[in-house]
């Protein structure tokens, strides 16, 4: 399937009933890979099948017939694929309604295509009909709910929407029946960013990785707004864009991509868990709620819920990942630490026996930690609510016997309960925005990490400062609040090179 000279068409989806009867298995493995019974085929095949009968293709990626379902090697194996197979398909073919119809035959209304010719005084018969000529209708299909489907629709060099009208996507643009100009949009300008040639090492400019890391991230957004019937599928229903946009960088994700991060910047530590569910409970076993123990709480994989990344543009880094070592080579291009440089495993010290620990990510981080507020109302507002405002001090610099004061928006991932054993708060800042807000995460000390010699902590929230005083700017070396995008300020990463690294699990 992955040859290139080899033309099939691809089919999204949405699974139900009839699908699960009829997927490749273990157990009918050899049968399939002979001769599929067809017999009892959903009609989204049937439909899917003719379309590519049409096009004169003879080949058909089908999710559920091309990857053993209960076989986890080939599940991974084929998962991790996903950006070649369905970019190399001539087109994909979307069932967008989902549940809501039997296959790609949808009852069609022609009086919402085709304008209606009415008789009028002026002459002039034609009355033009508004429903469904907006292709962002696309998005709310019911098919686009769904998490798996969203690289699937990114990945495919062009995609046709098969609903009560058709819609065309490709990389000029989406277009309907009843409007057929087309219509660039953002799931195009993604398509388009992700199909350039790939960027040469010697390129790879401090510009062009806030550009992408900046497009990762509202990648991030708009998948967190997806269900999946699994929470931990994840980082394998977005490994193919990764996969993808590693391509485009010249970058290899299994050495610069980890738990859904790309080790370019920290902005990408600073996330949002988005929860409408009761918050405060008694049962430290309704814990598992909030968590996802799958990924390390760094990362946003962690949320169980949705979440959301602030992608607006960061006007400076004041953290960074890894220690950077002595540049070689091109000193003007950006250094880009490797997996190898800051992710390892942690075993904590404890009293427990080495068969009784398990093995935990940890990043390794280069920060400095500050103390302009008190974190202990942290501990007793976090017992009953998750968001909430505290008052923050500095110092004048102009008047040292005076102080300046301002709000701390905190927000806990996760409830602190009565039995909840906490160590030490640490409150590390990641980045100063272009809205003039300071962004950063708490941090809960959690042991010490034998083999690095680090301290190591887990995240506990976020706080965000919305609007930061000049004075609390000059602390990390900036004159006033950035008006461009920039990396962390020359004066800063020096000091940062001479602060010791820590670990957060």
């Amino acid at each position: 399937m992955l040859n290139k000279d080899v033309d099939y068409v691809t089919l999204s989806y949405r699974w139900t009933a009839d699908v699960k009867k009829t997927m490749l298995s273990r157990e009918n493995q050899r049968l399939f890979y002979q001769t599929i019974p067809t017999d009892d085929w959903p009609s989204i095949y049937r439909d899917a099948v003719s379309v590519a009968r049409y096009l004169n293709v003879e080949y058909i990626w089908i999710n559920a017939l091309c990857i053993v379902q209960n076989d986890s090697a080939d599940w991974r194996e084929q998962a991790a694929l996903m950006n070649v197979i369905y970019e190399r398909g001539i087109i994909n073919v979307a069932g967008v309604m989902g549940g809501e119809a039997d296959g790609l035959q949808i009852h069609r209304d022609p009086l919402t295509v085709y304008d209606c010719a009415l008789s009028h005084p002026s002459g002039d018969n034609r009355v033009l009909l508004e429903e469904f000529r907006n292709p962002s209708l696309v998005d709310f299909f019911p098919l686009y709910k769904r998490g798996w489907t969203f690289q699937e629709r990114i990945l495919s060099t062009r995609t046709l929407h098969c609903s009560t009208q058709l819609v065309w996507e490709c990389y000029a643009g989406t277009a309907i029946e009843s409007s057929p100009v087309p219509n660039p949009r953002y799931q195009v300008y993604v398509k388009k960013a992700l199909a350039e040639p790939t960027i040469l090492v010697s390129a790879l400019t401090a510009e062009l990785i806030t550009k992408f890391s900046k497009l990762w991230l509202r990648l991030l957004n708009t998948f967190s707004n997806m269900d999946l019937t699994e929470p931990h599928d994840k980082l394998p229903a977005l490994q193919g864009i990764a996969n993808r946009l590693g391509q485009h960088l010249n970058l290899d994700p299994a050495r610069f991509y980890v738990a859904g991060v790309w080790l370019s910047d920290c902005s990408q530590l600073w996330w949002e868990r988005r929860s409408h569910h009761k918050w405060h409970t008694s049962d430290d076993n309704d814990m598992a709620c909030y968590l996802s123990e799958r990924s390390p709480s760094w990362s946003w994989a962690d949320c169980t819920e949705k979440f959301e990344i602030d992608s607006i543009g960061v006007g400076a880094f004041l953290a960074k990942f890894g220690s950077i070592p002595v540049q070689t080579g091109n000193a003007a291009l950006p250094y880009i630490p490797s997996r190898d440089e800051c992710i390892s495993e942690v075993f904590l010290e404890s009293n427990a026996s080495s068969s009784d620990q398990k093995a935990l990510t940890g990043i390794t981080i280069q920060g400095k930690f500050i103390n302009w507020f008190d974190t202990k109302p942290i501990l007793e507002l976090g017992k009953s609510d998750h968001s909430f405002d505290i008052r923050g001090y500095f110092p004048d610099p102009d008047n040292v016997s005076e102080q300046l004061f301002y709000d701390v928006n905190i927000m806990l991932d996760r409830p602190i309960m009565q039995s909840t054993q906490l160590g030490n708060l640490e409150v590390l800042p990641l980045c100063c925005d272009l809205r003039g807000s300071l962004v950063g995460i708490i941090l809960t000390s959690c042991g010490f990490d034998s083999d690095s010699g680090m301290v190591v902590y887990r995240r506990l929230g976020y706080w965000r400062i919305s609007w930061t005083p000049v004075s609390l700017c000059k602390r990390f070396y900036l004159n006033s609040r950035p008006r461009e995008e920039g990396g962390i300020p020359p004066v800063l990463e020096r000091e940062l090179d001479g602060i010791p690294p820590f670990k957060i699990i």
